[in-house]
């Protein structure tokens, strides 16, 4: 059933099942997640190579989670939160409301 609702909604993706649904886009159209990563990093004049490092993550996937081309695991949101002394929910919030 839902995968039914979902081809309606998203004629153009393929469903795989696993423990969770995941949508896999065919056509070459992006989705950006809004995050305030940039804006936050911007305002306070940090590198994202020095958040990166701080967080423990590779420097192409924190820039991927910056611009909002990738969403963090959870332990790698926590890092990130906790590297910039800011919340998850501060940072990735809106996403859930």
């Amino acid at each position: 059933m839902v995968k039914d609702m979902l081809k309606v909604v998203c004629p153009n993706t393929k469903i795989f099942e696993g423990q969770a649904i995941f949508l896999l886009n065919i056509k070459s159209e992006v989705i950006y997640v809004d995050t305030k990563l940039k804006r936050i990093l911007d305002e306070r004049g940090i590198k994202q190579g020095f958040i990166a490092d701080k967080a423990g993550l590779s420097r192409g996937a924190f820039s991927l989670i910056v611009r909002g081309k990738s969403i963090p695991t959870l332990p790698a949101a926590i890092k990130i939160a906790r590297a910039l002394n800011e919340t998850v929910e501060s940072l990735w919030g809106e996403l859930i409301e």
